[in-house]
Parts: structure tokens; C-alpha cells; sequence
């Protein structure tokens, strides 16, 4: 699989996950008002997006971990982002919709769901500019200045 072959793939998961998030958010206020079977719909949806966010989380680092280093002058510094991520945001959203998937009060699992949410958009987007940037992960390589004379 090439570099462009591999970021759209990612892009396309990053899609299907924002899809998923989006269904999530608009069960949030039905949750708050205590609408019958919202709580649970909330939680289907959670758990589709906590396997589909694990499922996303091994492929990116099957996909990139050797590779990305190597993309460029910025590979070191993208493949310590990409540790990061993977150690630290990773987890804390793992943790977080875990917990949320467990909750027993409406309110707080609504409340700690949206959370997972902003932090899970924003994660992806920080990822989309670093990372699955089309500058970075493409498969023309373009050395600028690189001989002159």
C-alpha cells in the first residue's frame, strides 16, 4: 500500500468515526431530557464508537509506525506526536469512553460522552494537520533546494 493509498484509508476512518460521533451528539440532549431508550441508544453508539476507534488505533499504527519517521526532515518529530498519541490520548479516551459506556446516571454518561467527543474531533484534527496531512503522507517526493549550482 503507498503513502497516498494509506492516508486516504485513515482519512476514510476518521469519516466513518466523525459519522458515529455525530449520531452520538445528537442523542446528548435527548439523553438530558430523559427520552425513553435514549440512554441506552447512547450507549449502543458508544460502544460502536469505542471499537471502531480501537479498530482505527491499531490499523494507524500497523499503517504508519515505520514509516513515518522516514517521510521527511519532520519524521522524528511527527513520530513522537504519533507516540503521544498513542500512549496518552489514546488511553484517556479509551479510559474515558469506558467509563462513560459504565455510567450509571443519564446526566453524567451524556456529560462525560461529550467530552470523549470534543477531545476525539480534536485529536483527529491535530492528527489530519501533523500526520494524514496531504504534504506529508503523499507519494511524490519533492526536494526543495536540493542541489544548487
Amino acid at each position: 500500500m503507498n503513502l497516498s493509498e494509506i492516508r486516504e484509508k485513515l482519512l476514510d476512518q476518521h469519516a466513518n468515526l466523525r459519522q458515529i460521533a455525530g449520531r452520538a451528539d445528537g442523542l446528548l440532549e435527548q439523553v438530558r431530557q430523559k427520552k425513553a431508550g435514549a440512554k441506552e441508544a447512547l450507549h449502543n453508539i458508544a460502544a460502536e464508537l469505542e471499537s471502531a476507534f480501537s479498530r482505527h488505533n491499531q490499523e494507524e499504527e500497523m499503517l504508519l509506525k515505520d514509516i513515518i519517521s522516514t517521510i521527511d526532515a519532520w519524521g522524528p518529530t511527527r513520530h513522537d506526536l504519533m507516540d503521544y498519541h498513542h500512549t496518552v490520548e489514546h488511553a484517556v479516551l479509551r479510559t474515558t469512553l469506558s467509563v462513560a459506556l459504565k455510567e450509571s446516571d443519564a446526566m453524567a454518561a451524556a456529560d462525560r460522552f461529550e467530552q470523549v467527543l470534543h477531545h476525539l474531533l480534536d485529536h483527529m484534527r491535530e492528527e489530519e494537520e501533523h500526520i494524514l496531512n496531504a504534504n506529508v503522507l503523499c507519494d511524490d517526493c519533492c526536494t526543495i533546494d536540493s542541489f544548487s549550482g
